[in-house]
């Protein structure tokens, strides 16, 4: 059965049109009655299915919550769709495969029905709004959406079926699993602790170079030549600094142009660079970053010319690439130690262990119910 609920779901926008366009109904292959057999299948008595036969177009038929034909072409495209997804697929595994994915969108079309349409309408949204701030992109009309999902490679009605199914799916576990879903128990220490082990030579936890930076900024000028007068006032600047004159906290204070950091010193809020940053990359430019890092803690940087002004840099701090322990924060910027974080990851497998052990029950559960028809081969 783990097979089987591996595969499920291979070609899940394509079965997504059931319940978008209802149930499928196709003409009656024209074949003798003794080849038709019809099974009230179980777990522990599935349709057994070795070759498709060329005298009939469908090959399985499923009632429970409406009547849908599957037929031979569907199954063939299945086991294509698996084969390049690096999964090999016997006839017999497709049609059980396509029998369930039918039983799970039969229920989900079924529990529709008990949802409005502006619901519906507005979870699609929310969820479209919150990816594309993920991506970093507003949506403002039609033509933004339509390029975005072009952007994810799916279309419009793609994308709204999915996450219809997916949240009426999600709503029907945790409302009908909830004591299962509640019960799941933290983590315990011996758990996190192996689950770092097992996983520390993950990305995850390798942390490359960060520098802790503070600067003194002045934005440029709308012509070179005042651009060169500042260029040389921040020469002035940086030298009374390295003299000795002034400290760099006090010139971020007299001199830059940063607000919001001249009255801490220069010290910038969340102000640990990672090496390779986008972020980084995008305030600072090359220029700045390639100054940033080169620094050693303490030390004070050349004028750099980033992308919007003149920044002279001070490393605060450096730490090197390395393997994050269990103890190290995640992120410089946040207050989250791997130990948390790993304890949360960890809890959201054993929730999510729980929730998928619930839709394979929901799943058994239907298939028990459903009347389905499958051609002798």
């Amino acid at each position: 059965m783990k097979k089987v609920l591996l595969v499920s779901f291979l070609v899940f926008f394509t079965l997504c049109s059931v319940f978008a366009g209802g149930n499928k109904e196709e003409s009656k292959p024209a074949s003798d009655s003794s080849a038709v057999t019809t099974v009230q299948t179980t777990p522990a008595d599935q349709t057994k299915v070795t070759t498709i036969s060329t005298g009939s177009s469908v090959v399985a038929t499923v009632e429970l919550y409406g009547k849908t034909e599957i037929t031979k072409s569907e199954v063939n495209e299945f086991i294509e769709a698996a084969r390049e997804n690096g999964i090999t697929l016997t006839a017999e595994e497709a049609i059980d495969n396509l029998i369930l994915q039918v039983i799970y969108l039969q229920f989900v079309n079924n529990q529709a029905t008990t949802y409005s349409e502006e619901e519906l309408t507005q979870v699609v949204s929310n969820y479209l709004l919150n990816l594309a701030s993920q991506y970093g992109v507003e949506l403002k009309s039609e033509q933004d959406v339509a390029d975005f999902l072009a952007r994810l490679g799916v279309s419009e009605d793609e994308f709204k079926n999915t996450i219809i199914v997916q949240y009426i799916e999600y709503d029907y576990i945790t409302k009908n699993y909830a004591e299962q879903l509640n019960a799941v128990a933290t983590p315990t220490a011996e758990q996190v602790e192996t689950f770092y082990e097992e996983n520390k030579d993950s990305e995850a936890f390798k942390a490359k170079t960060c520098v802790k930076v503070a600067h003194i900024f002045v934005p440029f000028s709308d012509t070179e030549s005042d651009n060169n007068i500042l260029f040389n006032q921040m020469k002035g600047i940086r030298e009374n600094i390295v003299s000795g004159k002034t400290t760099f906290e006090q010139a971020a204070f007299d001199y830059s142009r940063d607000t919001s950091s001249a009255s801490n010193g220069g010290a910038i809020q969340n102000g640990w660079l990672e090496e390779g940053s986008q972020v980084g990359l995008a305030q600072l430019g090359q220029n700045g970053m390639d100054a940033v890092f080169a620094l050693k803690t303490g030390e004070v940087s050349q004028v750099v010319e980033g992308v919007v002004g003149y920044h002279i840099f001070k490393a605060l701090a450096r730490r090197e690439a390395k393997v994050l322990t269990l103890d190290d924060l995640m992120d410089l910027n946040s207050t989250v130690t791997v130990r948390e974080y790993c304890t949360q990851v960890l809890s959201e497998l054993l929730v999510e262990n729980v929730y998928n052990s619930a839709l394979d029950e929901l799943l058994l559960s239907l298939r028990e119910k459903a009347q389905i028809t499958v051609n002798a081969f």
